[in-house]
């Protein structure tokens, strides 16, 4: 075999494979749903509580724009109880690199795209609480749109389902609100109804889940168990900046006690954006 051979052969054998590495890295999974490129990863529980900023999925958020400075969504006037305010686009107080807007079809759609979801593990069992950290936005364009149609009851909730090893605790309630949801209502998709001040934007929060009547989306997680929490946009214009998962009672249904938390304080550290974002696996 002559030098330049020799030379081709010992090049081909040494970057054929390594560009071959390269581009499957690239590509990625094509097994990781809504994104080929993404990587699933697991937000750890600390002390009774799972934190996930919305925009921190590595996977597609379809419809869901991320709001921030350099992004901003919709520009006009809020519709408030009082006088309507100018809005900029951006709700300011969003915790994290910004948050994110459901853009896609308004209302009564059928809850079929699962390519955005949140993964987490629990180390502390026991009864928890599904909590978003939401903006009702009444923002509308008052040279084009009618007023009267982002009053009240609009643009305030999302649909969520649960998968994994849990069940359900319809025997909780939340400072005796409701009833807590059916296995059947968890594990398929149904409303999360979410709510802000009518007054002025700003930040507040999940009120309940509403499969028909209002129920509290509460879950019995397990120990060193992993789940999977699937969201799907509803109401145009909802806005969703973090995610919460609080332990209200441990596995025997106690509500006081180490790493638990009383509901009315929860959902008031909820509203105010509190505590640092899980760690991740």
């Amino acid at each position: 075999m002559n030098r330049n051979k020799r030379l081709t052969t010992y090049f081909s054998a040494i970057f054929i494979p390594l560009l071959l590495a390269i581009l499957i890295t690239s590509c990625g999974n094509d097994d990781d749903a809504g994104n080929p490129g993404g990587t699933e990863r697991f937000a750890q529980e600390t002390d009774g509580r799972v934190v996930m900023e919305a925009e921190n999925t590595a996977f597609s958020h379809t419809l869901w724009e991320l709001r921030n400075a350099g992004n901003p969504g919709k520009t006009g006037l809020f519709h408030s109880t009082e006088a309507d305010l100018a809005f900029n686009g951006v709700l300011e107080g969003f915790v994290g690199s910004g948050y994110l807007e459901y853009t896609g079809e308004d209302s009564f759609r059928e809850p079929k795209d699962t390519s955005m979801f949140y993964s987490f593990r629990i180390e502390n069992p026991g009864t928890y609480y599904l909590f978003f950290r939401a903006f009702e936005n009444h923002t509308y364009d008052p040279d084009t749109e009618d007023r009267e149609a982002f009053a009240g009851d609009r643009n305030n909730d999302a649909f969520v389902r649960m998968e994994g090893n849990f069940q359900a605790n319809t025997a909780f309630s939340a400072n005796g609100r409701y009833d807590g949801a059916a296995q059947s209502e968890l594990e398929n998709f149904n409303k999360l109804f979410c709510g802000s001040g009518d007054a002025a934007p700003g930040w507040g929060r999940s009120i309940a889940l509403e499969p028909n009547d209002f129920k509290d989306p509460v879950y019995v997680f397990g120990a060193g168990e992993t789940y999977r929490l699937y969201i799907v946009g509803r109401s145009k214009q909802l806005a969703i900046d973090r995610i919460y998962l609080i332990r209200l009672a441990d596995e025997n249904g106690n509500t006081d006690g180490e790493n638990i938390y009383p509901f009315n304080q929860s959902r008031r550290d909820v509203e105010d954006g509190l505590y640092d974002e899980s760690t991740f696996n």
